[in-house]
Formats: C-alpha cells, structure tokens, sequence
C-alpha cells in the first residue's frame, strides 16, 4: 500500500501489485511485465513525462473512485478492468493491444482522446462502457477487422475516425460527433444497432457519410419504410392511382 514512487525502473516479465498510487518521476522500462492496480482506496497514475506507457495493465480496483490518470497512458498489450472505474481525467489513453472488460467503465473528459490502434499483436476488444453517457475529445479506432462496441452513449466534442475497423453504436442510446467524422471503410465502418429498446441515434456535422443503419420492426403491425429522399418532383405522383388494401379480402380499392 501507499505510493510507488520511481526514480527509475524496469517490470521485465514480472508481476507488480500496487494497492497505493503510481507516481514515476524519472524513466520506467514496461518490458514484458504486467502492473496490477489492486487498492480499495482511489489510486492514481502520474508521471513526469508526457505520456506512461505500459505492457499489461490489469485494474481491479473497486473503489467508486476507481483509478484516475493524469498523464496520457499508453497499453502495449493487455488493459484489463474488473469491476473497476477508470478516470481519464483529460488525459488520453491508446489501446494497442486487447481490451478486457468485465462490469467496468470508462469516464471521459472533453480533453481525452481514445485511441484503439493498430499493432503487430492487434487483438480483441471487448465491450467499451462510458460512465454517465460521458465526453470525449476525438474517439479514433485503426484496427482492421475489429468492432468497437460503444455500450453507453457519448458526446465526441471534436472528431470521430473510423480509419479500419468498424464503430457500432448501440440500440436506444444518443451519440454525438461535433467535429468531423471520417468512415473510411464505408458502410462497414460504421453501424448503428436497432432492437424493441430504440434506435442508436447520431448527430453529426459532417454531412453526407456512408453507415449501415437497423431499424427494428415490431411483429403483427403494419409499417411504412420509405428511403429518405432529398429534393422530390411531386408532379411524378400526380397521375398515379391510389389504391386501399382490405387486409381480410385481399381486395385493392382503387381511388
């Protein structure tokens, strides 16, 4: 317990328990190693530096607290949250490794960038929860062939870049981009999920961009689905005949 304070050092390929604070005043080699955040009291992160950069990260604080960084943070590997909280606190986080997520959170901060980047590992990423429908700066996801699942609404107060990769907005919650968004991969970049809760809803600046968006359609009704249409000629409707259906005789009533 109490506070790792560092003048320099190296994790090689151990296994570093802090149950107190990590404050690194000087240089800190990752290597291989993996440091895990075990206290039941609020724990921060802070480094001299612009930016720490760890191999695993393994959080299992449970504190309401949780972890906050004050410096950018870099994961090589492994980020893994267990019944944890982590503040970014307008400091920025880039994932290069897998993301593990068991009933955690993220909270964001309209300072904080979110990076999911590419590496030679790559890896998987589970489920990325927002605390309280929270703030970010840019959001940015570089990894082909994987899904960030945004579970929790999110206001992105600059940009949204899908570069590879893919964005899903979940069902029945609001998502807003008031800088730019960038969906290189076209209508796979970007997917905004439907289901009996709502449909995921996006605001953005940028204007025209390519997405898949769901639309779910209760059972035993009628529904009218029309594509959205921009500047219509009226007068192609004008001759046409109007007709009503009678459902029980299958008969259509012209008018």
């Amino acid at each position: 317990s109490g506070i790792l304070a560092m003048n320099s050092g190296s994790t090689n390929d151990g296994l570093l328990y802090l149950s107190g604070n990590w404050d690194n005043q000087a240089s800190f080699d990752a290597g291989k190693g993996t440091i895990v955040f075990n206290g039941t009291n609020a724990q921060t992160i802070t480094t001299f530096a612009a930016t720490e950069t760890f191999n695993n990260l393994r959080l299992t604080n449970n504190n309401l607290a949780g972890i906050t960084i004050s410096k950018n943070i870099i994961v090589n590997d492994t980020l893994s949250q267990t019944n944890n909280l982590l503040n970014l606190s307008g400091s920025n986080i880039e994932l290069k490794g897998v993301y593990e997520n068991t009933n955690s959170y993220f909270e964001g901060d309209a300072a904080s960038d979110f990076v999911i980047s590419a590496d030679t590992d790559n890896g998987n990423i589970d489920s990325i929860y927002f605390k309280n429908d929270t703030t970010l700066n840019d959001f940015l996801i570089d990894r082909a062939g994987e899904s960030a699942v945004l579970m929790t609404g999110l206001d992105m107060q600059n940009n949204l870049t899908i570069t590879s990769g893919n964005v899903t907005l979940t069902a029945a919650h609001n998502y807003d981009v008031d800088g730019t968004l960038t969906n290189t991969p076209g209508t796979t970049g970007l997917i905004l999920k439907s289901d009996a809760s709502g449909t995921a809803s996006l605001i953005q600046q940028t204007g025209t961009v390519e997405a898949t968006v769901e639309r779910y359609l209760s059972g035993n009704n009628w529904h009218f689905i029309f594509a959205p249409l921009t500047n219509i000629d009226t007068s192609v409707y004008t001759q046409t005949s109007w007709g009503r259906s009678e459902e029980h005789t299958s008969e259509l009533q012209s008018h």
